[in-house]
């Protein structure tokens, strides 16, 4: 039987003018997209498999679990990009890595700054300097720096 990473059945989510109701499974190994005109409730998806944001209904586990009962290190097995976070401007490359290798113990620098160089990111120019795509490629590669099992991509 195929393992399910994470489980969304029945989730609603009540906006001021919007209602958001959501059911679907993803399986170790699938990959799975959301597509959607702007405002269709994708980014609200995510946070919500998060723990992020309140749902109204529903059931979501991820790893067989609810976000509020993942351990550390089941967190760990988790690589996000959300389109509307990330780590100061003022950071470079170099400096995410350092604070990533705080962060997750499975963090690999020498494979990260590898995958700088191949993606063409430069590791002492800071982010505010970057271009759009730049940041993009940072933003993905540090998702998948520590080995994540799951990665949620919330990219524009």
């Amino acid at each position: 039987m195929e393992e399910i990473l994470l489980d969304l059945k029945n989730v609603r989510k009540q906006y001021a003018n919007f209602s958001l109701e959501c059911s679907m499974q993803v399986k170790r190994g699938s990959i799975t997209g959301l597509i959607g005109a702007n405002g269709a409730g994708k980014t609200s998806i995510f946070k919500a498999s998060l723990g992020l944001i309140h749902t109204d209904s529903g059931e979501i586990r991820m790893m067989g679990k609810t976000p509020q009962q993942l351990t550390n290190e089941e967190w760990e097995k988790i690589g996000v990009v959300l389109s509307d976070a990330t780590f100061p401007n003022i950071l470079t490359a170099e400096d995410v890595g350092a604070i990533l290798k705080k962060m997750y113990h499975r963090f690999d620098k020498a494979d990260f700054e590898e995958k700088c160089r191949t993606f063409a990111i430069p590791m002492n120019k800071k982010m505010k300097e970057m271009s759009t795509g730049m940041k993009a490629k940072l933003k993905i590669l540090m998702a998948m720096s520590h080995q994540a099992e799951i990665l949620i991509l919330d990219v524009k």
